[in-house]
């Protein structure tokens, strides 16, 4: 109880969501089911047809597309606290992606057949859903960004404080679940480039690199680096 309940509160403080009606939200909040899910494990796979809304209330998610090519799986990770409504639940067909949980997560999860009776009691709860995608949007909008910055260690620092969730705010250290090769392919640098950019980030004080992960260290002095 005590869980799900600093779940709620963590998805309830999400900035994303402010301004959205408190009330919707504690009837979505109270509709979930919570599960655990263990790091490596698949939380929906691409070609699904199926479409639950998922709250992902702590940890970080690996996203891949089946538009993808073989080499660049991972097209994306994100931090929570945030919420998946899926194409499937938005304009019908199947999923394009695959989201795998990186760390260890904790998920409230709406089927659709609930969220559809939610929805008949309160038909504005509709709107739920284009707020969450338009708020993908933006993420996925974001990361195209970062990928077109032209200069390398600008992009690297970009794209590590967004994975990370510092890049517009936070000044805690954060372990992201990331491997150097994975980031690599993230920010469309070689693992040279990639691996002697984080080294030298890492002598600064900024990072810490461990075994599959990147620990951010300075957030704000990394911000301060990009302007």
């Amino acid at each position: 109880m005590a869980e799900r309940e600093a779940a709620q509160a963590r998805l309830r403080a999400d900035p994303k969501l402010a301004g959205y009606p408190p009330a919707y939200l504690t009837m979505l909040l109270d509709a979930c089911e919570w599960r655990r899910i263990p790091s490596g494990t698949r939380l929906f796979t691409a070609g699904d047809n199926s479409s639950p809304v998922h709250a992902v209330a702590s940890g970080f998610v690996g996203f891949e597309s089946s538009l993808a090519v073989p080499d660049l799986a991972m097209i994306d990770v994100m931090k929570a606290p945030f919420w998946l409504v899926g194409r499937p639940h938005v304009q019908g067909g199947i999923r394009l992606n695959t989201g795998n949980a990186l760390s260890e997560l904790i998920v409230g999860t709406v089927s659709t057949t609930r969220f559809e009776a939610l929805t008949a009691i309160e038909p504005a709860l509709h709107n739920f859903k284009a707020r969450v995608t338009l708020d993908m949007f933006f993420e996925a909008l974001e990361s195209l960004t970062d990928a077109l910055i032209f200069d390398n260690r600008i992009r690297l620092i970009s794209t590590l404080l967004r994975i990370a969730g510092s890049k517009h705010a936070s000044n805690s250290p954060t372990v992201v679940p990331i491997s150097q090769t994975e980031l690599s392919a993230l920010t469309k640098l070689s693992r040279q480039t990639c691996g002697e950019l984080l080294r030298g980030f890492e002598r600064e004080g900024l990072i810490r690199l461990g075994y599959r992960e990147i620990e951010v260290l300075q957030p704000a002095r990394l911000r301060a680096m990009i302007g």
